[in-house]
């Protein structure tokens, strides 16, 4: 019995491979953040880095589109009833006392009044969690009903009559009239 080898397919010039880890590198996303305890580059402006401790949560480290939507800032987090600081301190508590990755979503209004849908990852790291947000705002009722007028006005059709794109079709095959 043969066996035969296909010749190697060749390399696609689009295509790059990942970068192969070296020994001993940490592929965990947790271990990490913990190594870099500024958040990782790429999320860096929607990170948010919270340490807990006895005397509750505090944040660590904020992104600037963080700071900038929700007025969140360095130091303790108050926990309120219904803003994102309140809901943050719940979920870091769980993701501490769990030890593993927390899902995070939330409806709440921002300082500046947005209601905004908040859809967020708290890792587990030393001494507290990092969690990296994304968010959306909902448009506010201004917003929806110019949106609407403009739909609206964007599916009337066009005044006056439309043509017949067949009218001046040839038919291929006429089927002929019987004589009765």
């Amino acid at each position: 019995m043969h066996h035969v080898t296909p010749p190697p397919l060749p390399a696609e010039p689009a295509f790059e491979a990942p970068p192969l880890l070296a020994a001993g590198s940490e592929r965990r996303l947790t271990a990490r953040a913990a190594l870099r305890r500024g958040g990782s580059h790429e999320y860096r402006d929607n990170a948010l880095t919270l340490g807990f401790g006895v005397e509750g949560v505090h944040v660590v480290t904020v992104g600037d589109a963080v700071a900038a939507a929700f007025g969140l800032a360095p130091g303790p987090l108050r926990r309120g009833d219904d803003d994102l600081a309140g809901r943050l301190h719940d979920a870091c508590a769980a993701c501490v006392a769990s030890g593993a990755v927390v899902g995070f979503e939330a409806a709440l209004r921002t300082p500046a009044s947005a209601c905004v849908l908040l859809r967020g990852v708290l890792l587990p790291i030393r001494g507290g969690a990092e969690a990296v947000l994304s968010w959306k705002e909902v448009l506010g009722r201004e917003a929806t009903a110019r949106l609407r007028g403009e739909l609206r006005a964007a599916m009337v059709p066009p005044p006056g009559p439309r043509p017949d794109p067949f009218a001046d079709a040839r038919m291929p095959c006429r089927v002929a009239a019987r004589a009765a």
